[in-house]
């Protein structure tokens, strides 16, 4: 069950009124110098903070239903409908448990006709990696009729398995039928894995042309998914301009707080880095969020460049903790970002267990980006052939990711095929002209 835990930060207090600190002086920064944006990328709506007004009126009204009707499992299939809306922006465990408790609640006084709350149950499942159980509520549900949600669920799952012609094929009537900022974005992410790009971006721009007021947290995250393959293509200014037009639509939006931090490492701006990295931790400083281990190891890679081994150290602990609680009490599935972990800290003792984890990983998630963590684990063993296989089964999905075809080129220099290593890393430098050496070694792609 998803729990909220503590968390174990063992931070000094005079460092964490620093990093608060840091944290809002880089948010003001953020805020009052967004870089320019083509006009299409711009939020047409008026965004002035009051999302979370919002949701706490919404979150109010259903509560103060159920406090005089506690039985109908129609108003708790709406509140468990808010937690999990709260739950996908925040990252918060908490939120998580609130939804799954009200949608159970739900199904108990309501065990029929009711496919929101199955749906919701469906959706956290898939947050913790459980696409088989996942799978089985869509399928129940599609078998009483045909429902929008279920599609889309399934769509998300395969997508995340790497089944993409049959994430495509459960979204495609979707668009048909009514195009939407969701499902859009959703064909979209589809089409980037497929190495599309042009049909991509376009689906995205067609996604921001329908965004609507009502829904600023779905008009964040389409940003940040298009300022994240900015980002990966080299174009670095107008991804800080689509992170910074995220946060300005949703402040405090874990997701674009990552994005714009790992863009900011990137480009040697460490200061605005690890006060966007602070902003996620301290927002929910004794609790869990899906984002924790992410800000830790940003944390642990300033350092790492800044050249201070042992704070990074300190950091790369905190994320290894972090990830292994979420491991080990099956609350959510990071077995992939755990063996990346371990692969990037670079410890040799840590390699066999990394491999382990990509391979177990590997019967849940067959994509491109598990086949490479998979791929990369296998060179540090010493394995260099199985890791070609691996590789090549990646760059067969044809996902255009400079960080995978470097990875091809190590590997192909490790085989002695020098001729094929630097295609590869030229390969690499066509898709992010931006992989430089400070990239490079943030990405554990040495030098």
């Amino acid at each position: 069950m998803l729990a909220s835990r503590p968390l174990e930060r063992n931070l000094k207090p005079l460092w964490i009124g620093t990093a608060l600190l840091l944290a809002v002086i880089v948010a003001i920064s953020t805020y009052s110098s967004r870089p320019s944006l083509p006009e299409s990328y711009r939020y047409p709506f008026n965004s002035n903070g009051q999302t979370s007004d919002a949701f706490e009126r919404e979150l109010a009204f259903y509560q103060e239903r159920i406090r005089r009707n506690p039985g109908d499992g129609m108003d708790l299939a709406a509140l468990a409908g808010v937690y999990l809306r709260k739950a996908r922006v925040s990252g918060w465990s908490g939120w998580y448990l609130l939804a799954e408790q009200s949608a159970q609640r739900s199904l108990a006084n309501l065990p029929f006709a009711n496919n929101g709350a199955w749906l919701i149950l469906a959706e956290i499942a898939s947050a913790r990696h459980d696409f088989a159980g996942a799978l089985q509520i869509a399928d129940q549900v599609l078998k009483q009729r045909n429902d929008e949600g279920a599609h889309s669920l399934k769509s998300t799952v395969f997508l995340a398995q790497g089944k993409l012609e049959q994430a495509r094929q459960e979204i495609e009537p979707l668009i048909q039928n009514l195009p939407s900022l969701r499902n859009l974005s959703q064909r979209a992410l589809i089409y980037l894995a497929q190495g599309k790009e042009a049909l991509a971006l376009e689906d995205f721009r067609r996604a921001l042309s329908l965004e609507e007021p009502g829904d600023p947290y779905g008009s964040a995250w389409v940003r940040t998914l298009l300022g994240r393959y900015y980002a990966q293509h080299g174009q670095q200014v107008l991804a800080a301009g689509l992170f910074a037009e995220a946060l300005r639509i949703s402040p405090q939006f874990p997701l674009a707080l990552q994005m714009l931090g790992e863009l900011e490492t990137r480009t040697g701006d460490y200061r605005a880095a690890e006060g966007h990295f602070n902003q996620i931790l301290f927002r929910f400083r004794d609790s869990a969020t899906l984002y924790d281990h992410a800000a830790f190891r940003g944390l642990a890679r300033i350092y790492k460049l800044k050249g201070d081994g042992a704070q990074a150290e300190r950091f790369w602990v905190d994320s290894e903790k972090t990830l292994r609680r979420d491991v080990n009490s099956g609350a959510f599935g990071h077995q992939r970002e755990l063996a990346q972990l371990l692969l990037e800290r670079g410890r040799a003792v840590d390699f066999p267990e990394a491999l382990k984890l990509a391979q177990s990983e590997l019967k849940n998630r067959r994509d491109a980006e598990t086949l490479s963590v998979l791929a990369w684990a296998l060179l540090e063993n010493g394995r260099a052939r199985q890791a070609e296989k691996a590789i090549g089964e990646a760059l067969g999905y044809g996902v255009k990711d400079a960080v995978l075809y470097y990875r091809a080129g190590q590997i192909q220099a490790a085989l002695g095929k020098t001729e094929a290593a630097q295609a590869f890393y030229k390969q690499a430098m066509v898709i992010d002209p931006k992989l430089d050496k400070r990239a490079r070694t943030m990405l554990g792609l040495g030098e």
